[in-house]
C-alpha cells in the first residue's frame, strides 16, 4: 500500500470492531506502526521471544493467543525495555497520531496508548513476538 492507505484500512477495520470490544489486534499493529524505529539485536529478540514462550506454555494452552496483561507479554516487554526504546516508541505514536489525521478509529487507539507508556510498551513487545513468530511459522 502506498502512503498512508494501510491507515484508512486500519481505521475502518477498528471502527467496524469497535461494537465487539476486542481490539487488542489493532493495538498491537499501532503500536508497531509506532515502534518502528526501535532496533532490537535479532539474538537479543530472539532470546526473549522463547522465555516469554516458556511462560506461555507453562500457563497452559500455548496456541490461546497473546493477552496484553498476560504475563507471557511482561517477560517479553521486560527483557526489551529501555527508557531509549520507550521514549522512541512514545515518539512514534506521536508521529502517527499526525499521520491519522480524521481517522477516529485509529486516533483513539494511539490515544489509548499515548495514555499508559507501560501499556504502549507490553502493546509493542507483543507486536515483535506475534512479527517474529509469523516469520518463523
Amino acid at each position: 500500500m502506498s502512503g498512508d492507505a494501510w491507515l484508512d484500512d486500519l481505521d475502518a477495520a477498528l471502527l467496524a470492531r469497535a461494537e465487539e470490544g476486542d481490539q487488542a489486534e489493532a493495538v498491537i499493529a499501532i503500536a508497531l506502526a509506532g515502534g518502528q524505529e526501535i532496533e532490537i539485536d535479532e539474538d537479543e529478540l530472539n532470546g526473549a521471544v522463547k522465555r516469554s514462550l516458556f511462560v506461555l506454555a507453562a500457563g497452559g494452552d500455548p496456541s490461546r493467543g497473546i493477552d496484553l496483561q498476560g504475563r507471557a507479554v511482561g517477560t517479553i516487554a521486560e527483557d526489551l525495555d529501555s527508557p531509549l526504546r520507550r521514549k522512541i516508541l512514545m515518539g512514534g505514536l506521536q508521529d502517527l497520531r499526525a499521520r491519522a489525521g480524521q481517522r477516529a478509529g485509529v486516533g483513539a487507539v494511539v490515544s489509548e496508548l499515548e495514555s499508559d507508556d507501560e501499556f504502549a510498551w507490553r502493546a509493542f513487545a507483543a507486536a515483535r513476538m506475534v512479527q517474529l513468530l509469523a516469520q518463523d511459522g
